[in-house]
């Protein structure tokens, strides 16, 4: 019973992978880069090197499998990273399907379900789609907003003590940290015990705004942080400052946009397996604290 993880890499795959064989699963990763994986082919995980863009490198990866876990990569720098994604995950879907997988987990998004005008979320809805058209059993779990990516703002807090952004000042979204998210993921690859299709959200332990995110981190800095609303076109101006390509800079600007205009909502209800447990004031201390 081998689990495929596709983005052993990751913040997400790491610990994912990490936990699975620490629960003695048999576990395969693929990875273009082995240095960076040799810890954990030297706990046991079996390597495929190459691309999971690659067919013949996906085909070893699978071969014998009986799970996947597939995360979308971030390769938000390609003009063509929407039609990019659903090609690979219909890939791997297909020779999932032909090869005898059984189940796959999916790492989507809050407001996956837009299929248009959401920037990287809207990449999602169809890497969903073709896993469950060519896959009996898929779980797709939508993730809220990566605590992980206020590391993303160390320079800010560093110099001015803020958070910029253009999400609205009283917008609560659920804020999760990606460890989390990874033993939500690692509870349902070992669960053997469901079947067909589903949609889990992982919220983290409460919604907040960025006012309120800025408070908690406040207290863990022990000196004011203050939150900053920018325009959209501001926003997309900053991502272009810190040396986002452009085509990445308009598809976090379109996924943002989403949110300000009301379009994007979270269609998964809040419930045992979405709340978490990382408060956003742990991960701070945790993460946020010690790179500052």
């Amino acid at each position: 019973m081998t689990i495929v993880v596709n983005t052993p890499n990751g913040s997400i795959g790491r610990p994912l992978t990490a936990r699975l064989l620490d629960a003695g699963e048999s576990v395969t990763v693929i990875s273009r880069h082995p240095h960076k994986v040799a810890d954990l082919v030297a706990r046991g995980a079996r390597l495929v090197e190459g691309s999971i863009a690659d067919r013949a490198v996906m085909s070893r990866a699978l071969e014998g499998a009986s799970q996947l876990f597939w995360l979308t990569p971030p390769a938000v720098e390609r003009p063509d990273f929407r039609r990019w994604a659903a090609e690979i995950a219909e890939q791997a879907a297909r020779l999932g399907q032909k090869l005898g997988v059984q189940r796959a987990v999916v790492l989507s998004s809050i407001a996956a379900q837009l299929e248009h005008g959401a920037g990287t979320v809207t990449a999602l809805w169809p890497v969903e789609q073709v896993f469950r058209r060519e896959l009996d059993d898929v779980l797709a779990v939508r993730a809220g907003f990566f605590m992980d990516n206020y590391l993303l703002d160390l320079g800010s807090l560093r110099s001015e003590s803020r958070l910029y952004g253009a999400l609205p000042v009283d917008l609560a979204l659920p804020r999760v940290a990606t460890d989390d998210i990874a033993l939500r993921v690692c509870v349902a690859l070992r669960d053997r015990g469901w079947s067909g299709h589903h949609i889990r959200g992982v919220h983290g332990p409460e919604d907040l705004t960025s006012t309120e995110v800025a408070a908690r981190l406040s207290t863990v800095l022990a000196r004011p942080v203050e939150y900053v609303q920018l325009s959209l076109a501001q926003a997309r101006e900053a991502l272009l400052a810190i040396g986002m390509a452009p085509a990445a800079a308009d598809l976090y600007t379109e996924s943002m946009g989403a949110w300000v205009t009301g379009r994007a909502t979270i269609a998964e209800a809040r419930d045992a397996f979405s709340t978490t447990p990382t408060r956003i004031e742990t991960w701070a201390r945790e993460q946020l604290l010690p790179r500052l």
